[in-house]
């Protein structure tokens, strides 16, 4: 290096020339020069460091010492309890908070407009920018982060604080099972399929909305009630007041979070093909436009939706259950993915009853009679 080169003529000069003191000390002084001017070559290599998701791109939050996560907590006194659901393609994302009632009341300002920010990546992963005053820990095996919310109320003034914990499972989980999990951990009785859409709320977020689980219980409840669970697993959902006849090539399977009825139809061709039929309620309140359910659908089946006034110009007519609603076919000759969806909505009894097939083109076109048979057969009860 050039450096070192002029470092050891410098050096030998030093040790070789015999001088005054003055000179000596003139040529060490040329040696810092040297170091200070010259420098260092750049590094050949360049170390990439992978930053956490929750913080990539975002004002590094304040860390708080490491510490560990009870497995439960006691509340006196009214607690309430908020769960937001964020259901996406590759994973079901939970943002929970449960403290005092009033100090969740007092700080409601505060974390609802931060859930209204959140934004996921290209990864899946939520990202935002942390509000002044609140810190954060990393994940860990059971949560993706923890953000610490400062709170101040004329009954508690101080150094308050709640826990916004965040955490994810694999997608498609069962709603009906963690809403009477968390009830149950309120002292709260469990409810039933018809009282689940009308117990809900929704928030908006960049880019999706959150189903909103909002409970309080005005007494503390036992210690086994309040035990923090990992939030549960698919599990059996009551019956829907639904009646219908499925082909026999139909494989009904589990149930998930946002549909309550699944099947499958497999195809033998030159590839192993496989359809899925899904029925899914949601309440009125809760549903989307049905240029927003096109949109969604488009997306599942990676096809283009820059055509959307083309789009919503082959909706049809159509009844189901002696209701009368919406159906459209979404394909594209020339889409990559190859993929289809034939869809049906109608309204009946304040709620939204979605009816969908999705799968390879090919095979969605050609069940196209089987699915409206089956839609036919369909009966509320």
């Amino acid at each position: 290096m050039r450096v070192q080169q002029s470092e050891n003529q410098i050096s030998t000069i030093v040790e070789r020339v015999r001088t005054p003191w003055s000179m000596k000390i003139l040529a060490l002084g040329l040696v810092v020069f040297a170091n200070l001017i010259i420098g260092c070559s750049p590094p050949e290599e360049i170390t990439v460091r992978e930053m956490p998701a929750w913080k990539t791109g975002l004002p590094e939050p304040r860390a708080l010492p490491a510490m560990a996560m009870p497995a439960g907590k006691s509340i006196s006194g009214p607690r309430r309890m908020v769960v937001a659901i964020a259901a996406r393609a590759d994973a079901t994302w939970f943002f929970k908070i449960d403290d005092r009632q009033e100090l969740v009341d007092a700080s409601e300002s505060l974390w609802r407009p931060f859930l209204q920010q959140i934004q996921f990546d290209d990864r899946g992963q939520p990202q935002w920018a942390l509000p002044p005053e609140w810190q954060a820990t990393p994940g860990n095996q059971d949560r993706f982060a923890t953000l610490r919310i400062p709170v101040s109320t004329s009954q508690t003034p101080g150094n308050n604080t709640i826990d916004l914990a965040i955490s994810s499972l694999a997608a498609n989980q069962d709603l009906l099972s963690n809403v009477n999990r968390w009830r149950g951990q309120l002292g709260l009785n469990p409810i039933g399929p018809s009282e689940l859409q009308t117990s809900l709320q929704s928030i908006e977020f960049q880019g999706g909305q959150f189903i909103v689980f909002d409970g309080i219980k005005n007494a503390s409840p036992s210690p086994a009630a309040i035990a923090e669970q990992p939030p549960s697993a698919n599990s059996e959902i009551a019956p829907i007041p639904l009646e219908f006849t499925a082909p026999e090539s139909w494989v009904k399977l589990p149930p998930t979070m946002f549909t309550a009825v699944k099947f499958s139809k497999s195809v033998k061709s030159t590839e192993s093909t496989e359809q899925e039929i899904t029925i899914a309620v949601t309440p009125m309140a809760l549903r989307n436009t049905w240029e927003e359910s096109i949109s969604s659908w488009l997306a599942e089946a990676e096809l283009n939706d820059e055509n959307m006034a083309e789009r919503l110009a082959t909706t049809q007519a159509i009844e189901v259950g002696g209701v009368a609603g919406k159906f459209i076919l979404l394909h594209d000759e020339s889409s990559p993915s190859g993929r289809a969806v034939a869809a049906a909505r109608v309204e009946y009894n304040d709620q939204a009853w979605y009816f969908k097939m999705i799968g390879s083109q090919s095979i969605v076109l050609d069940s196209q009679t089987e699915f409206q048979q089956f839609l036919k057969s369909i009966r509320f009860k």
